[in-house]
């Protein structure tokens, strides 16, 4: 599962299956104020907040993000 929070609009419902590059929604115009970085951040620019999670627990995400020097695993 992956938790997104900051899109503006959602073009995917919950639960829905998405393809790889589907469109989910557009950003907002302000950090989401559903994390605790959005209220805490000077510059207002919109922010993602992405949690990838398995087994109903949170996953470290950082061999997913391109760039990443080891295999994804998860």
């Amino acid at each position: 599962h992956v938790l997104l929070a900051g899109l503006g609009t959602l073009s995917a419902q919950t639960g829905q299956i998405v393809r790889p590059g589907e469109p989910l929604g557009t950003m907002g115009d302000e950090p989401a104020r559903s994390t605790l970085i959005g209220d805490l951040v000077e510059d207002h620019s919109p922010i993602l907040y992405v949690e990838f999670r398995k087994n109903g627990g949170a996953i470290d995400p950082s061999p997913w993000w391109i760039g990443a020097r080891r295999e994804a695993r998860g």
